[in-house]
């Protein structure tokens, strides 16, 4: 099975150039990426067409040729496709690693201002008569800093990020 063609044509000048580059295989973002390497370089210009983004290149200084820009575009767009799939990746371990390094920074008033937050975001799902229900009484922000500040057994930092996680499910 043959690869379908990233860049369906090239222009070339001798000092500019225009490429069309296919966003099925290549996202607008990582297109982007690319090009914004060579912004010491070369001028940018860019335009859509179908499925399609051109990018037109036109040199700054003669220093530099053409075909070295195309030949390091070509290369830039590989290597921010591949930094964008593992970023889709490893987004999980990613969030608990600052969720964690976060958590030490936090104090009771940064998770008061969260379950409230989280509180007023249940209030707006729920309607007026359901908030008032006994079932939902548990959600008293108050009544749970309370709770975690008096527990004794209240040690562990993942306990108040399970609790957190678990009222704004």
């Amino acid at each position: 099975m043959r690869m379908k063609k990233p860049i369906k044509s090239i222009k070339k000048w001798s000092y500019s150039a225009d490429l069309l580059v296919d966003t099925k295989l290549f996202s607008k973002e990582v297109i982007f990426r690319a090009a914004y390497e060579f912004i010491d370089k070369v001028y940018i210009n860019f335009s859509t067409e179908w499925f399609y983004i051109k990018v037109k290149f036109k040199l700054k200084d003669n220093f530099y040729k053409i075909q070295e820009i195309i030949d390091s575009f070509w290369e830039e767009l590989v290597f921010h496709n591949l930094r964008e799939d593992i970023n889709k990746k490893t987004i999980n371990i990613r969030k608990k690693i600052i969720e964690t390094a976060l958590w030490f920074s936090l104090n009771i008033t940064d998770i008061k201002d969260e379950l409230k937050n989280i509180s007023t975001n249940l209030g707006v799902m729920l309607n007026a008569e359901e908030l008032d229900s006994p079932k939902n009484k548990d959600y008293s922000v108050d009544e749970l800093i309370k709770e975690i500040s008096n527990d004794p057994d209240f040690q562990d930092a993942d306990d108040i990020l399970s609790i957190l996680k678990d009222l704004d499910k």
